[in-house]
């Protein structure tokens, strides 16, 4: 202990006699524990912790795969575009259900201070691929994907409606504004959910986005998450999404010939 004492005060008449190493150093672990924390963060929310999915061994990740420039490896974990989505939804028969998400930042204001939040902005059937129920209201309808939507409607993570709005029994029906555009809630989520991407504190639909990028084919930004049919194998489901790689390419072709694209079932 005495010379553990002694190397400390040692160690702390250097630091004063270089101010200038000291700030350096200082900023440094400042950015390496915050870097190390967020890190954690994702990690903690998508691989540590038990999946609070229902029947998790039935999801699937599902991503188009493009062919390779020359001199390149091909890619096999492309996002997806909502009309190729809709391609594949609609051909598709070995999944219950398909869902798009993607992360998304929004500045929620009207309410105090201004605030930068993490989010997603997903399709209506990202909830019940994933099995999450809300603690409050209800989670988007099918009329709200798509790019005909009247109104936009948000879910909020029950962390944003503590801190936020405090656990507020009637933030059901009540505005927020993100990015300057007004969402009515229309539910809350259980403690401890955060998304697919770890990180979010609401939820938007993607029929709330900008109606030329949803209807755009090479506008890919999305991520696919599916849930299998009863008695349906993961083995079945990649053959299945092999063959719909070629449909989703037949009914969206490159407009500059370089190869076919398709698509490619994993878990996650």
């Amino acid at each position: 202990m005495e010379t553990f004492l002694q190397d400390l005060r040692y160690t702390a008449r250097s630091l004063r006699r270089q101010p200038g190493f000291t700030l350096v150093a200082m900023l440094t672990l400042a950015v390496g524990i915050g870097a190390n924390t967020a890190i954690f963060s994702v990690v903690n929310a998508t691989l540590l912790r038990p999946f609070p999915y229902k029947e998790p061994d039935r999801l699937m990740r599902v991503s188009l795969t493009m062919p390779s420039h020359p001199g390149d490896m091909p890619t096999d974990d492309m996002v997806w575009s909502y009309p190729k989505f809709e391609t594949l939804r609609q051909n598709q028969r070995v999944f219950e259900d398909l869902a798009l998400y993607r992360s998304s930042t929004y500045n929620l204001t009207g309410i105090e201070e201004a605030e930068r939040i993490q989010g997603e902005n997903v399709t209506a059937a990202y909830f019940p691929v994933l099995g999450i129920t809300t603690q409050l209201g209800r989670t988007f309808l099918v009329d709200e994907d798509g790019v005909s939507v009247t109104h936009a409607a948000a879910v909020l993570s029950h962390t944003l409606w503590e801190r936020r709005f405090g656990l507020d029994p009637n933030i059901l029906g009540k505005t927020v504004t993100l990015d300057t555009k007004k969402y009515t809630v229309i539910g809350v989520l259980p403690s401890g959910f955060q998304g697919l991407t770890g990180l979010a504190e609401i939820w938007t639909t993607a029929g709330a986005s900008d109606a030329e990028e949803l209807s755009e084919r090479w506008s890919h930004s999305y991520d696919l998450i599916a849930r299998l049919k009863p008695g349906i194998s993961t083995e079945q489901a990649k053959s299945a999404v092999t063959v719909l790689g070629r449909v989703v390419d037949e009914a969206h072709p490159f407009p500059i010939s370089e190869g076919k694209w398709g698509a490619k079932a994993r878990t996650p």
